[in-house]
């Protein structure tokens, strides 16, 4: 999991995967200050987001966030990103899988994500792993003025 200290390694590393990506739901000037960061690491018991690092770089990152409405306390939201120089590595599955054990772990049986449809290297893994589409949300992002649809995926894990 991250730690304080990590939070200004994952900003850095959340501009560098959203900069000039229109995957990705931030825009580089929208990625949360690090201190904000730092409150989410470690005050918020709802949201917890887990680190990966290759020799002592911060390569990638996921998050997961629950509900805390007790008829979908099930259920929580996900979220990756990878560096643009360690992608096809196995560091996004290895996240994942990482994302599938906390799951299972804390009671979660329905993990959520939203991935671009014209992210299929993202959607390939996320059905390596047993997500599923569930639905269309048509024109759900503008990226440079150009709307973009996105899919709903889930996966039941218990």
């Amino acid at each position: 999991m991250a730690d304080l200290q990590d939070a200004d390694d994952l900003r850095a590393l959340m501009r560098d995967v959203s900069c000039g990506d229109d995957n990705m739901l931030y825009e580089v000037d929208e990625i949360p200050q690090a201190w904000r960061l730092g409150r989410i690491i470690s005050e918020n018991s709802l949201h917890d987001i887990f680190v990966s690092h290759i020799d002592d770089v911060l390569v990638g990152y996921a998050g997961i966030w629950r509900k805390n409405t007790r008829r979908i306390q099930h259920v929580a939201g996900i979220y990756i990103g990878v560096s643009k120089d360690f992608r096809r590595r196995r560091v996004g599955t290895s996240l994942i899988e990482h994302l599938l054990g906390y799951a299972q772990r804390n009671g979660l049986m329905r993990l959520e994500l939203r991935v671009s449809v014209r992210n299929l290297a993202a959607i390939n893994l996320y059905r390596q792993v047993g997500f599923e589409f569930e639905g269309l949300a048509r024109d759900a992002v503008v990226v440079s003025g150009r709307k973009i649809d996105k899919f709903f995926m889930a996966k039941i894990t218990q």
